[in-house]
């Protein structure tokens, strides 16, 4: 058992191959997290219309793996 991060969103979808592909309205979701609270967002590279939003960091990552390593509080093993 792991934690996860405190006021964490992570969105995307996960391919077969543990790749991280985009989802529909990214910017508008990243806004809507900021609101309800969240200070974290995880969310494909892919997603190349990411702008700076006040108050949420935004970390793109590529595959799942990388975004394991973001999310929980500890490392986890390949």
């Amino acid at each position: 058992d792991m934690p996860l991060k405190q006021n964490l969103a992570v969105m995307g979808e996960v391919g077969l191959t543990g790749e991280l592909r985009r989802v529909f309205r990214t910017p508008a979701r990243i806004k809507e997290a900021s609101r309800l609270g969240f200070k974290e967002v995880i969310v494909p590279k892919t997603s190349s219309d990411i702008h700076k939003i006040a108050g949420i960091s935004v970390r793109q990552v590529n595959e799942i793996y990388s975004a394991f390593d973001t999310a929980f509080e500890k490392r986890l093993q390949k």
